[in-house]
């Protein structure tokens, strides 16, 4: 578990999670889904949209579909609707009624780790090179007897 001035963070996998952190850390994606569901690690990015935009016609002709004058169409009206609203919400609402993605197979990712939650993810991988290097030392639980002298 993280937590500080960056926010909380949890990573649930085994009981001794620093083998675990060690082999999976640089792997966001595989890292991420170990991350109980109630804790947000993404963040919607307007950019991400934009980016869309730019991209999808010449993404459809790569994939060997054709375009034509009613797609560019459809690229408007969702434009509109992102333009006059300015909500990613109400973009993936247009998007999926637009003609051209009709049933919403085309699912547009408007969020991506969040800057926090990336740098959870490099403090741990700081932390594992720490510890390897004899710097930190693991946090072993006290014997009944010690915590008993402490109590």
């Amino acid at each position: 578990m993280v937590y500080g001035d960056m926010g909380e963070c949890m990573w649930q996998r085994h009981y001794d999670m620093i083998p675990f952190i060690r082999g999976s850390v640089h792997s966001t994606g595989y890292f991420a889904e170990k991350v109980p569901r109630g804790i947000n690690i993404r963040d919607e990015y307007p950019e991400l949209v934009e980016e869309w935009f730019a991209e999808i016609k010449q993404q459809h002709v790569n994939y060997g579909y054709d375009w034509d004058e009613s797609d560019d169409e459809a690229i408007q009206e969702i434009r509109d609707a992102w333009e006059n609203y300015g909500d990613v919400e109400d973009f993936h609402k247009a998007h999926c009624e637009s003609k051209l993605f009709r049933d919403c197979e085309d699912h547009v990712t408007t969020k991506y780790y969040s800057f926090h939650y990336l740098w959870k993810t490099e403090l741990l991988a700081w932390f594992i090179k720490q510890l390897d290097a004899g710097k930190v030392l693991p946090y072993v639980e006290p014997k009944e007897e010690e915590r008993a002298k402490d109590a």
